[in-house]
């Protein structure tokens, strides 16, 4: 049955189609067929549909512009979507006065897109529907998208001067595409003019705003938000410091991060496991061991269990540190609160393990996992042999090599690759020549030490 041939009883049921029929992109299929959405096929899919409420006496409002015109910024079509746009409130001045001299005469009128989009823009014109925030904020993140920052504001400006009320939403959005774009002081000035105008900020506005900061490397002016949101009665939540303390962590403000710690919780806000992995992980790139501990117990303290990235990432951070004895502390603690480690936290330990030269440690973590029932990779392998040969130990980089194909773990060609070379430099050349006569067979391996 033809997509439009059944009967559309009112607006609502219109809409709905028009929505299912737009959402699509060019590089998204139409409903359940095969078929890829060009402007072309866009446009007169949306005519068509037009055509049909038309003949049914049934006339579009504003949800339906907006549809149009969402449609058109997801198929990364910005100049058709202003020009529907501008068909409802603007002459050509108007339309000039954002995009220049002949935007509206962009798409050629001969051909078959330009028709379609002019048949629609009269469509619109005749029913008169009436731009809402809704419309004015897509079509600003359209721009903010395309770079067109100068434009975006343009808008923000017309849709104030022409009664429409921007809303926290609205503003958020700006702000969110002007911190992106890394105008920062457009965006304070957006900030500025919003309060001014008796729109609150609210909890999304200001972390956005402070992410933007963080990211721009100002983090007084990040500071200066948060006591502002706090002096205003605006609550933060466990997102907006945790972005913040990951921010400072970052730039390297460990202190002011902990110290935004501090003040999340006497403010009654729970950090959550992301906070704490957050800050551990900067702590320990800072090299702040005890300090990282010391938030790991806290963590514990305050029921916030820690999960797999947590114990991982302190790990591998312990390592670093050449603190092994107590990186395995942890690994131990990790198991005995029943946190199953997983292949990945196991070959950064064994790998740390065998840069630090504690080579017996790092094969009993191998046989400890093993055991555990966590099955090792080829990357696991192929690591420790690798270490293990630029220790000097062939004969125990072989016994892994054998047990690795016992464990039905195929050896790849880096594996064989850098064995040969470990055993080329310690001159076994009689074992090196019989395993590339090896590669690719697919016999067990037969130079297993003695």
């Amino acid at each position: 049955m033809p997509l439009l041939s059944c009967a559309c009883p009112d607006v609502y049921t219109c809409n709905a189609l028009l929505h299912a029929m737009l959402r699509c992109s060019p590089t998204r299929t139409l409903l359940n067929t095969s078929l890829r959405l060009s402007l072309t096929e866009l446009l007169g899919q949306a005519l068509a549909h037009f055509d049909h409420m038309h003949g049914m006496g049934i006339q579009a409002d504003v949800i339906t512009c907006n549809i149009l015109i969402t449609g058109l910024l997801r198929a990364g079509q910005l100049k058709p979507a202003f020009q529907v746009f501008f068909s409802l409130v603007y002459d050509d001045i108007g339309a000039n006065t954002i995009f220049g001299t002949g935007m509206m005469d962009a798409l050629p009128k001969a051909n078959e897109v330009g028709k379609d989009l002019v048949t629609l823009m009269t469509y619109l014109k005749n029913w008169k529907c009436t731009p809402n925030d809704v419309t004015y904020t897509s079509l600003m993140d359209g721009l903010m998208k395309a770079k067109e920052i100068d434009k975006a504001l343009t808008l923000l400006a017309q849709m104030e001067k022409r009664g429409c009320i921007p809303d926290v939403v609205t503003y958020s959005s700006v702000m969110d595409g002007l911190m992106k774009a890394k105008e920062v002081d457009k965006a304070l000035a957006v900030l500025a003019r919003m309060e001014k105008r008796g729109c609150i900020p609210n909890v999304v506005t200001y972390s956005s705003l402070m992410d933007g900061l963080m990211k721009a490397k100002e983090v007084d002016k990040a500071l200066a938000v948060l006591a502002q949101i706090e002096k205003r009665g605006c609550i933060p939540n466990v997102v907006t410091y945790s972005s913040l303390m990951d921010g400072l962590m970052k730039a390297k403000e460990v202190d002011k991060a902990l110290t935004v710690l501090a003040r999340m919780e006497k403010r009654g806000c729970i950090p959550d496991v992301v906070t704490y992995n957050s800050l551990m992980d900067g702590l320990m790139k800072a090299k702040e061991v005890d300090k990282a501990l010391a938030v790991l117990a806290q963590m514990e303290k305050r029921g916030c269990i820690p999960n797999v990235v947590t114990y991982s990432s302190l790990m591998d951070g312990l390592m670093k540190a050449k603190e092994v004895d107590t990186a395995l502390a942890v690994l131990a603690q990790m198991e005995k609160r029943g946190c199953i480690p997983g292949v990945v936290t196991y070959n950064s330990l064994m790998d740390g393990l065998m840069k630090a030269k504690q080579v017996d440690k790092a094969l009993a973590v191998l046989a400890q996992m093993e055991k555990k029932g966590c099955i090792p990779n080829v990357v696991t392998y192929s690591s420790l042999m690798d270490n293990l040969m630029k220790a000097k130990e062939v004969h125990k980089a072989l016994a892994v090599l054998a047990q690795m194909e016992k464990m039905g773990c195929i050896p790849n060609v880096v594996t064989y690759s850098s064995l040969m070379d470990g055993l080329m430099k310690a001159k076994e050349v009689d074992k090196a020549l019989a395993l590339l006569a090896q590669m690719g067979a697919s016999q067990p391996w037969s130079l297993t030490p003695a």
